[in-house]
This record gives C-alpha cells, structure tokens and sequence, in this order.
C-alpha cells in the first residue's frame, strides 16, 4: 500500500517554506564565477571584484585550504581519487564547474561582482561521451584515475557459476542507464547565519541529504558547538497523536 502524501496541499496553496522565502538580518548573497569550459586550466584575476559597488568578499579555492572534496554520497574502496572539489584548483573539468564565490549585499550586485572577476584559460581537450573517454589516447581528466576508469570492481553474491549452469534461459546484452536528475521546486540553495558570540551556525536549504550537508558545514567551521535548522519545529508525538485522533 503507498504512502499517502501529506505535502501537497500546503505547495498547492503557496504555503510552503522555500530558501528564498527567509529572512536573515544582514543577509549577504553569493554568486559562482562558472567554467565556460568543459576542460580546461584558467588563472583567475579578481583585483578589480572587490573594487564593485556592494562587494563584500571574493574568494578562490586558495582561500580553503582545509575543507576536503564533496564526498561521494555513495562511496566504495574501489572508488579511485577523483573527488569534485567546491571550488576548482588551476583546472576545471566540467562546464560550469564553480571557479571562484563572490560574496555582496544583493543578489543584483553579486552578479556584477562575478562578471568583474578576469578568468584566463588554456582550454584542454575534452570528451562528452563514456565510450570515448575509454578510448586509447583520450584526454585524462584526474590524474589518479587511470583510463578515465573511476572504479572497476566485480560484485559476486552466492554460487553465479552454478546459477548459471542450472538456469533455463541465459541472455546476453549490453546495458546503458541514461543520466538523471530529480527536478525540484526550488533548485539547490541554502541560508545560513553564524553567530560568533554563541558559535551557533543556522542553516536553511533544501530537505535532500540534509546530514551530509551539515557536516560539511561544520567542516567549515569545526569550532561551532551545534547547528540547527531554519525548519518548522515539529510538535513532541503526544501532540502529534492528538492531532491524528481529531482529523
């Protein structure tokens, strides 16, 4: 039996809590300077950024020298070093890869902020298909992962042999799964305030993966005692339960 969903009327009323919905006093907004480049090496220049109306921050990868790469959410100990890194180092390798952040008062500003920020690159070559990254001579995107592979590993569970040998029927076939993405309401996003006198760090973003989300925020500032969420506080379950009874 499904799950009856118990979302739907407040998005269908427009009641439902969004990132850009909060308020935060001070708020300060980010804006990414973009790879226009699928591969390659770039040198950034941003003295002229900061100089722009609204400026607060501009800040590269040299700028976090300890926070690690974006683990991944699924992991393996075949899984060779080619974590993605919030900010690219020296070189990009995807369209769009994040180059620098730039920190202003308003999400207009940020924009010009970004815009003033000189990127100069030495484009690479560059492979949009898995068949060809796999081919002899392609262009190697990380250095430790050899042939482009990520990980090769064998999964085996029982007697596979034998399952074979004593099956009616045996096919033989090749299997390719498209890329997909889940297409929210509101795209990826998240409000944050810091409180330097009690070290609480709150966060608002959206629901997916909000634990890996929050430890890579306390990476940033591993001094912080707690973080909490900028989300509607559930009643205790006694209330909870009453509710149920009088629906």
């Amino acid at each position: 039996m499904a799950l009856k969903r118990v979302e739907d009327r407040r998005l269908l009323r427009g009641q439902a809590t969004f990132v850009e919905d909060l308020r935060l006093p001070g708020v300060r907004h980010v804006a990414f300077v973009r790879s226009l480049h699928p591969h390659a090496r770039f040198r950034l220049d941003v003295g002229g950024a900061g100089a722009v109306p609204g400026a607060a921050g501009v800040y590269t990868a040299a700028d976090f020298p300890g926070v690690s790469a974006i683990p991944a959410i699924v992991s393996h100990e075949a899984l060779r070093p080619c974590a993605q890194p919030p900010l690219a180092r020296d070189r990009a390798r995807y369209g769009g890869e994040p180059l620098a952040a730039v920190v202003a008062s308003t999400r207009y500003a940020a924009e010009d902020v970004a815009a003033a920020v000189r990127v100069d690159y030495d484009v690479l070559d560059a492979v949009a298909d898995a068949e060809a990254a796999l081919a002899p001579g392609a262009p190697l995107l990380h250095d430790g992962a050899p042939a482009n592979v990520a990980a090769d590993f064998t999964v085996r569970v029982g007697d596979v042999d034998a399952a074979f040998a004593t099956a009616e029927v045996v096919t033989r076939g090749r299997y390719e799964v498209q890329r997909y993405t889940g297409m929210p309401l509101e795209t990826r996003g998240v409000a944050a305030d810091y409180d330097p006198g009690t070290g609480r760090l709150s966060r608002g973003d959206h629901p997916r993966a909000a634990g890996p989300a929050r430890g890579r925020a306390a990476e940033v500032d591993r001094d912080a005692p707690r973080a909490r969420d900028h989300r509607r506080p559930r009643p205790p379950a006694a209330a909870r339960r009453r509710a149920g009874r009088a629906a």
